[in-house]
């Protein structure tokens, strides 16, 4: 259920594309394949782009960390647009 837990918002965003391109299957078949499918995809989400979305995000704020009291402002407006 951990497993479903992780995967639940990519699955939520690509369970009903998948849902959609298998319409012409007949009912038990199109929700297993689909529900297969779906899990795979959402998988694949979370492993090529979630994870390394929070491990930039882990690296990112360290620095933010370690950066002195008042410097992290001044950086960003030094920086521009």
């Amino acid at each position: 259920m951990s497993f479903l837990g992780v995967l639940s918002y990519p699955l939520y965003l690509c369970h009903h594309v998948v849902l959609g391109a298998l319409g012409a299957l007949p009912g038990a078949l199109r929700a297993a394949l689909a529900l297969a499918i779906s899990i795979g995809v959402a998988w694949a989400i979370h492993e090529l782009v979630e994870e390394p979305c929070a491990r930039l995000r882990r690296r990112l704020s360290g620095r933010a960390r370690a950066l002195p009291v008042g410097l992290g402002p001044a950086l960003v407006e030094a920086r521009g647009p």
